[in-house]
């Protein structure tokens, strides 16, 4: 196997190990400081969210923050499945974009095999953060729906149940944009290893900033 291909892979497998490192360092962080990370204090304020709605009878609030969030999860979904549409009619022209897009490589790829395989890393990503996007769209209409039954209601979901759904919606929500990250480096492997190594440094010194909590 030409060494070019081994570059390629090597600096593939870098980048996916070192997010994989920074994902299990974060998970590791919010066992031993549960406020350490955002994405933890935002599920204490989703179940602290629930408590208040159910006890307040807020439907109106609880409405309008429910639509804010599917919202957000409608638009991403839509950006996903547009971008897949774009990275499968490139897969088309390949021909007369490969030159463009390692015209900055120091490590020129002449090999279509794998030109192809990095579109469909590209692909599989993208349409990870479609079907996570999605799933939380239809966690939060269940959540609209569970939120608004009274607590005397035999049918009713305990609070601790809506709360546990609506974060499981947020977790969905957050695992897309995770893809989305990873998306946006794996474009960067299209113009070489080198960028994608970088773009993954820039990645995680970013990803340092906006996970954490605020004190």
């Amino acid at each position: 196997m030409p060494s070019d291909i081994w570059i390629e892979i090597g600096a593939a497998a870098a980048s996916f190990a070192v997010l994989l490192g920074y994902e299990g360092w974060l998970l590791m962080q919010i066992r031993r400081y549960p406020r350490y990370a955002l994405i933890a204090v935002n599920a204490m304020a989703r179940e602290a969210w629930v408590d208040f709605i159910i006890a307040k009878r807020d439907g109106i609030l609880a409405v309008q923050t429910l639509r804010n969030s599917t919202m957000t999860a409608t638009f991403l979904a839509s950006t996903a499945a547009i971008l897949v549409i774009g990275v499968l009619n490139m897969a088309g022209t390949t021909g007369s974009l490969t030159h463009f897009w390692h015209a900055l490589n120091v490590f020129p790829e002449q090999h279509p095999e794998l030109w192809m395989i990095k579109l469909l890393v590209l692909v599989v990503v993208l349409l990870v953060a479609f079907f996570c996007f999605t799933i939380s769209i239809r966690l939060f209409h269940h959540v609209g729906y569970h939120i608004q039954i009274p607590a005397a209601d035999p049918r009713a979901m305990a609070p601790k149940g809506v709360a546990r759904i609506l974060n499981q919606a947020g977790g969905y929500l957050a695992f897309g944009l995770r893809a989305y990250y990873f998306a946006g480096v794996t474009i960067f492997w299209l113009f070489g290893p080198q960028f994608m190594l970088l773009a993954t440094a820039i990645l995680i010194a970013a990803l340092l900033r906006i996970d954490r909590a605020p004190t």
